[in-house]
């Protein structure tokens, strides 16, 4: 199982997660890496004694999540780091204890809104039967889809 997304220009570390406690602030995920501009999440070996929470960047928009043959794509608006909720990070990756679960998470522009007021955020999820796949192989299915006319 592998997620991934684009890190953004001259950003080379997660921003840490700073919603889970005090004993947590500088929690990632120990097996994440970063290779030609892409952050990498192999995680079909954790089973995490703790949770492990790791917030970044996704320039140009994308997560994608690559597991048993199937590539699952969610393309969306970028936004600056200066857009960011704050405490948070565009794309997020939560693995619980154990490793019995595994989020997948991408935020929009913060706004306030005052009572009354709404917004929209758009995305898109793609799912694909990839089949057997090598990184830049996934790497060259990803920019596919979000060169299609139905990506954002």
């Amino acid at each position: 199982i592998f997620f991934l997304f684009r890190a953004e220009d001259g950003i080379r570390e997660p921003l840490w997660s700073r919603g889970l406690g005090d004993g947590d602030k500088r929690q990632g995920i120990d097996s994440s890496y970063m290779k030609d501009g892409v952050v990498w999440c192999p995680t079909y070996s954790l089973q995490p004694e703790k949770g492990q929470k790791l917030f970044h960047t996704a320039k140009y928009g994308w997560l994608a999540h690559y597991a048993n043959g199937l590539l699952l794509v969610k393309d969306f608006p970028d936004i600056t780091v200066a857009e960011m909720p704050p405490g948070q990070g565009e794309a997020e990756i939560y693995i619980a204890p154990g490793g019995v679960y595994i989020e997948l998470e991408n935020h929009g522009r913060y706004v306030t809104l005052i009572p009354g007021d709404s917004t929209v955020y758009h995305q898109k999820w793609f799912l694909l039967n990839a089949g057997e796949q090598d990184a830049e192989g996934l790497i060259r299915m990803v920019n596919e889809i979000l060169r299609s006319p139905s990506g954002f």
